[in-house]
């Protein structure tokens, strides 16, 4: 039997179905909770990962700025399927420091690390020859790194992988330091695949017996190039450099040494001149790679009204890029890249024709076949690319499978990409094949706004400080810059000698 109670409550439960009906639902969607920092006062703080307006925004609390916003993602659909395919990363050979407070501060690198280095670097010099306005290191012109000291910071980054994929020389302005040939040498001797000097160009441009001393020591160049405007220089670099920029490519290409082509694109200004810097490369010779960077916010580069839910994001570069070569490059062809994060970094190959038409490998080839092979590699080998792309277009079934690559049928391009590579598969000929392989790089490195522990703790990209301590490179220019870059060097290689000098960083 019912009793009255009963009663009354199924009496009353259309009335809370409706009121349930009406609750207010959440504006966003929520995905997922990590480390931050606070843009105020770079505490560690816990941040949500939030899907709204068709976009990922992430969402932090200060207990004392309160809540602060960034864009993440300007598409939901890349970031969940990019989130997807992180692998699981490859641990160095030994570490440099324990952990005790955690990430991001046991930077050297610590156990809890997820991914080995790929690209190494070791800052040379303070001193510059520019004072960029989006400069993220803030020289000083104080010190130039000890070439003894350098050995020993080399000796314990191989002691911790073995052998170095890639080291970046950087500074300041590293060709400013009196040893940087014999560094180079010094490297390449030392169990150092590939050694890169990061640089603005401007001695390259004027001295050209010394980019041949650099192309003797088979350096390549990894050089700063925001497009063909000069008012774009004078904005974000304080002037016009176009002129010096063409000079250093010029004698660059004259010694045939491989150069990265690194812009900074900042929204607004110069994202409009991505397509013809993609000629560029495609265009070059000895012009092998081109790394998108869009503007991160540290050091010098401060922007009072920036909004940051307006930030360039990876995601936007890449239809930007779609954009600037009409179509011609979707974002279909970007790959994402295994051993970083996936939100840090994408990546497109292309292979050129005769004509230097450009097409994506993606658009004969499966992108899965690559990811094994970019996991942890940040610059292509050549020979390696080209046995498997020779291999994926034996195996073409269809004619569907190959795009249109200079105006003749598909069949015709399809022998003309078959031709190519069995043309390159004879002794001493694959180079002519492999130096039709290009490759955009976009790289988003993270700043006071966008910080995120999980991105930090995959990175690969690591500073290599005097002490022979290595920390992410996010890191490193958010937190532990000020503590680790102005050094007195005191002649003596034991780390407990090395004085360190320190400045508290002013958060206002």
């Amino acid at each position: 039997m019912i009793d009255q109670e009963t009663r009354r409550a199924c009496r009353a439960a259309p009335k809370t179905a409706q009121a349930r009906l009406e609750r207010e639902q959440a504006k966003h969607m929520y995905y997922g909770l990590t480390n931050a920092l606070c843009p105020t006062c770079l505490q560690l703080v816990r941040a949500q990962i939030l899907i709204r307006d068709e976009k990922v925004i992430m969402r932090k609390y200060c207990p004392e700025h309160g809540h602060s916003e960034v864009l993440v993602s300007s598409d939901v659909d890349w970031f969940t399927k990019s989130i997807n395919s992180i692998k699981p990363g490859e641990r160095p050979l030994s570490f440099g420091t324990a952990v005790n407070r955690g990430c991001p501060y046991d930077c050297g690198l610590c156990p809890d690390h997820q991914q080995h280095t790929c690209v190494a670097q070791i800052e040379v010099t303070n001193y510059c020859n520019l004072d960029c306005p989006i400069c993220y290191a803030e020289n000083r012109a104080t010190w130039f790194l000890d070439i003894e000291r350098y050995k020993f910071m080399l000796r314990e980054a191989v002691k911790r992988e073995g052998v170095l994929n890639q080291l970046n020389l950087t500074g300041g302005e590293p060709t400013l330091h009196p040893q940087i040939v014999e560094m180079v040498k010094i490297a390449r001797k030392n169990r150092v695949s590939m050694v890169l000097i990061n640089t603005n160009g401007l001695r390259l441009a004027e001295d050209d017996d010394f980019v041949r001393q650099l192309a003797d020591a088979r350096a390549a160049i990894y050089l700063s190039f925001d497009g063909f405007d000069p008012e774009v220089y004078k904005t974000i670099r304080g002037e016009d450099l176009l002129g010096k920029k063409l000079q250093a490519l010029e004698k660059l290409e004259k010694y045939n040494v491989p150069v990265v082509l690194v812009p900074a694109i900042y929204k607004g200004l110069n994202d409009h001149e991505i397509g013809p810097m993609i000629k560029l490369l495609t265009e070059s010779k000895n012009i092998v790679t081109i790394q998108l960077q869009p503007l991160f916010y540290v050091g010098s580069c401060e922007e009072e009204e920036l909004n940051p839910l307006e930030k360039l994001t990876l995601t936007e570069t890449i239809d930007l890029v779609e954009k600037g070569t009409d179509g011609a490059i979707k974002k279909s062809d970007f790959m994402y890249v295994p051993c970083h994060h996936p939100m840090c970094g994408t990546v497109c190959y292309l292979l050129l024709d005769e004509k230097n038409n450009a097409v994506p490998l993606t658009r004969f080839v499966d992108p899965n076949l690559y990811l094994d092979y970019i996991k942890n590699r940040p610059w292509v080998d050549r020979q390696e690319l080209f046995n498997l792309t020779r291999g994926a277009v034996e195996k073409i079934a269809s004619a569907a499978a190959i795009p249109d690559m200079a105006g003749g049928t598909v069949e015709e391009n399809i022998e003309q990409i078959i031709g190519l590579v069995s043309d390159c598969c004879a002794t001493n000929n694959t180079r002519k094949f492999r130096n039709r392989i290009k490759q955009i790089s976009i790289h988003a490195f993270m700043d006071k706004y966008c910080w995120d522990q999980q991105r930090a703790q995959k990175c690969c990209v690591h500073v290599i400080l005097p002490t022979g301590r290595m920390i992410s490179f996010c890191n490193y220019n958010n937190l532990h810059r000020y503590a680790g870059s102005a050094i007195t060097y005191d002649n003596q290689i034991g780390i407990n000698r090395m004085k360190i000098r320190s400045r508290q960083r002013t958060n206002t």
